[in-house]
């Protein structure tokens, strides 16, 4: 990895929330100004301006990145010419043989899967649950990114005494708890703090998400004695990306089986508000409660990690 001590790679983990997350803020109240449910032109306005950030993004992208001396001479240190390179399926089954590598990676994504769900269901709950329109939604929004952001110093200062494992495993228990309550409130008063203390426990997720992953592929690097880290690193953003198609199932699924009427202005029957609560808060929880339970597997802590550590320094990776 780059970072190589465990405090530049929360470093890193903090600058990645500070540079990201305000553009992702910035994008979710444009658009609860923008989309009113059931006129699709404005998801369509909404669609277009998303992906012109987008074309901009990759534009900057297409020159590259300069590399400093120091970067290129780590590559340059660990790489050898002649050596043969691991085939991408090869690298498929050292992963997928791998205990900690696959508990974290599981765990991540079923964490992403509840997060992703709740954000995509919080336009159901406004309108049908709260009966509120959509631009009420600021406030909560707003209190849960400056929770997730106030609070990283909290796990920061955790995670100094503790295991990262073990502080992950504190913060997704805490948000299976939180989304509980989405099951039976009833005011934009009580929506607004649960957001607050939602977004306290989500910065845990954001927070240890690197460390973890970095120790995981510092176990693989020793393993196959070069570092893998790209290649990783693509097959979990493939993972976390796939997940979108697990929300849109179940979304689909519970407005279906709830007989949901997809008019605009339709009063949906109780049955529909309540799958509604189900999709916003019980099956988030839910699987928030099976990533904690894979991460009891989790066993790269402690004086294995540190070893690991050692014995890459040793090698020179």
């Amino acid at each position: 990895m780059l970072f190589r001590q465990d405090i530049d790679r929360k470093k890193s983990a903090v600058m990645t929330f500070l540079i990201s997350n305000p553009i992702i803020l910035l994008l979710s109240l444009f658009t609860i100004y923008i989309i009113v449910y059931g006129d699709r032109s404005t998801f369509i306005f909404t669609s277009l301006i998303t992906a012109g950030i987008m074309a901009v993004c990759l534009a900057l992208t297409i020159p590259g990145i300069t590399e400093s001396d120091e970067i290129k001479q780590r590559f340059l240190q660990g790489y050898r010419v002649n050596e043969e390179k691991i085939p991408f399926l090869k690298i498929c089954g050292i992963c997928i043989r791998n205990k900690n590598f696959m508990v974290s990676l599981i765990s991540f994504a079923l964490c992403y899967i509840a997060l992703m769900l709740y954000v995509a269901s919080y336009i159901y709950f406004f309108k049908d649950v709260l009966e509120l329109p959509l631009t009420y939604a600021l406030l909560p929004i707003l209190g849960s990114f400056i929770a997730m952001a106030i609070s990283m110093p909290l796990w920061n200062r955790l995670s100094r005494k503790h295991d990262h494992s073990r502080i992950y495993m504190i913060g997704i228990i805490l948000s299976a708890i939180l989304h509980l309550p989405f099951l039976w409130i009833t005011t934009i008063e009580e929506y607004t703090i649960l957001s607050i203390l939602r977004g306290v426990a989500t910065s845990c997720f954001f927070f240890m998400l690197q460390p973890i992953s970095a120790d995981v592929y510092d176990e693989i690097t020793l393993k196959c004695e070069r570092h893998l880290e790209a290649t990783l690193h693509g097959l979990r953003n493939i993972i976390f990306r796939s997940s979108a198609i697990f929300i849109a199932i179940i979304l689909g699924w519970i407005h279906i089986a709830t007989m949901y009427n997809p008019n605009p202005d339709a009063q949906q029957p109780p049955m529909a508000v309540w799958g509604i609560r189900v999709h916003t808060g019980l099956i988030p929880a839910i699987f928030f409660i099976a990533a904690f339970v894979i991460m009891l597997f989790y066993d790269l802590k402690g004086e294995k990690s540190l070893v690991t550590k050692k014995m890459l320094h040793e090698m020179g990776l």
